[in-house]
């Protein structure tokens, strides 16, 4: 076929449908473009170089990119089930025959590698959690435009959310047994906090709390031999220890004098973490209210700007019997940018498996039964052991189960050899 003269600009929109086409099948997360993005600003805020979006977008640059097209920001590699560190000598050849796998796959997940220049201490990726990779559809711009070809769905399956690394035990990924791989496992980071050392507040600026153990090369570890792995960060908690002073203070959401400037600056500080931890999402956990007027809308927006950038793939809140009213209005706006309502029914400190059932069906009817999960709090407050799965087994006969469960905490339930965790999956 000829194609006809046209213009540079005309060019450029055929190079970007064809970058499409051709980049697709090894692109995980794909942004639309937005009125007014501007480069300098955007790829930062990605987590992105210039020469790693060019990688992505096979040379395309990002100032090609138009309001309403679509570029590729993270490839498949994150998918990848095994990884390889370079030795000295190392080339693709050799790597690829080590492996035992084909050169077209080795290329399919290690999209943008460059053969003729592999460093010593480069990871590359040498088996996928993909299978049938060479028979995956290939996308079309139409298809890139489907509202449910790129979204991170769990395909049915149900999931079980671990809080780790809040209460300062000695915990690390690895101790966590991961006994399925049909069930999705949430691991999330307790906390990430919009205070100081000291505790004061930095407008939006989020620094991490959790345990120095749990480290961005953990978490690769941790995903590279569990595909069915998410890691997510938690906003808040209840309180703060403040070290240098042996106090403990209580966290409170405050009204920004700013919202806008407080959510860009939340924008940017959580962008930067979901980057450098490989983070998959995040969790809403305020539980202090005496200021409420700006919560709502702070974190709906910023819910919404992440999901919007593909910083993040889901989002969870946490509310309990004394601010669920606040999160209802919370989900009620932003409703469809949040996955799973992780509603902390130990709270209410139940004792009767019939009064947990009973509480379960009427949160579900604040929010949807599609997306509440179950808790428990391991040795603490609430029905615990065989009387907790007592009511999941009640819950299933009568409503056909619950999404998931979530899990307060990992660090505690270390104490006993992750009991809860290991009886949890078995069940789910």
């Amino acid at each position: 076929m000829t194609l006809p003269v046209t213009s540079t600009s005309s060019w450029i929109r055929v190079i970007v449908i064809w970058l499409f086409l051709s980049t697709a099948q090894s692109c995980r997360k794909i942004y639309t473009m937005q009125f007014g993005d501007r480069c300098s600003d955007l790829l930062p805020a990605l987590g992105l170089s210039r020469e790693a979006f060019l990688a992505l977008n096979n040379r395309v640059d990002c100032y090609h990119f138009k309001a309403g097209q679509r570029a590729c920001v993270e490839s498949s590699a994150s998918t990848c089930s095994r990884m390889y560190e370079v030795k000295k000598g190392d080339s693709c050849q050799s790597i690829i025959a080590a492996a035992k796998i084909s050169q077209s796959k080795f290329l399919y997940i290690n999209p943008g590698i460059n053969c003729s220049n592999l460093q010593v201490g480069d990871q590359v990726c040498i088996a996928s959690c993909r299978k049938h990779y060479h028979q995956r559809k290939l996308l079309s711009p139409l298809d890139l435009n489907s509202s449910n070809s790129l979204k991170g769905r769990n395909n049915g399956r149900k999931i079980l959310l671990d809080y780790i690394g809040g209460t300062g035990l000695p915990i690390q990924f690895k101790e966590v047994p991961i006994l399925s791989n049909t069930i999705e496992v949430y691991f999330v980071l307790a906390f990430a906090i919009d205070a100081n050392r000291l505790g004061a507040v930095q407008d939006g600026n989020f620094s991490n709390y959790w345990i120095s153990a749990l480290t961005p090369s953990s978490i690769c570890a941790l995903k590279a031999h569990h595909c069915n792995v998410r890691v997510l960060l938690s906003l808040s908690g209840y309180s703060q220890y403040i070290s240098a002073t042996g106090a403990t203070r209580i966290i409170e959401w405050y009204d920004p004098k700013n919202t806008t400037t407080w959510i860009n600056n939340a924008f940017r500080s959580i962008s930067s973490s979901v980057k450098a931890y490989h983070l998959d999402g995040i969790d809403i956990d305020y539980e202090t209210f005496p200021q409420s007027k700006t919560f709502v809308f702070c974190i709906g927006t910023l819910i919404q700007k992440l999901k919007r950038a593909k910083i993040i793939d889901k989002a969870t809140i946490a509310p309990y019997n004394q601010t669920y009213s606040l999160y209802e209005q919370l989900y009620n706006q932003y409703g469809h940018c949040i996955d799973y309502v992780n509603y902390q029914f130990y709270a209410d400190d139940l004792q009767k498996v019939s009064d947990y059932v009973d509480l379960y069906n009427r949160i579900a009817k604040v929010f949807p039964r599609r997306k509440l999960l179950s808790s428990i709090e391991v040795m603490g407050r609430g029905l615990q052991g065989n009387d907790f799965f007592s009511a999941l087994k009640i819950l299933k006969r009568e409503i056909g189960g619950v999404p998931g469960m979530f899990l307060w905490t990992a660090d505690r339930s270390k104490e006993n050899g992750f009991l809860v965790e290991k009886v949890a999956q078995c069940l789910l």
